[in-house]
């Protein structure tokens, strides 16, 4: 491989990688916004609230059922 075409490589890699740290960077930025925001969501949170819901449905079914 040649010193130019060694040299090109390099400069190539460097964009890309100049570019995956900027996305990377706004992601961080965002998400920790997000948490101190309090509008960050997760799959344990949504988990946690489907199961509050579920609770809350069955609990109104069984009086509603009785009646």
């Amino acid at each position: 491989m040649s010193l130019m075409t060694e040299e090109t490589r390099c400069r190539s890699m460097d964009r890309y990688v100049g570019a995956t740290q900027t996305v990377r960077t706004e992601l961080i930025n965002r998400i920790r916004k997000q948490i101190q925001d309090g509008t960050y969501d997760t799959d344990l949170k949504m988990e946690v609230c489907i199961e509050k819901l579920l609770h809350v449905f069955q609990s109104t079914s069984s009086v509603d059922e009785s009646v």
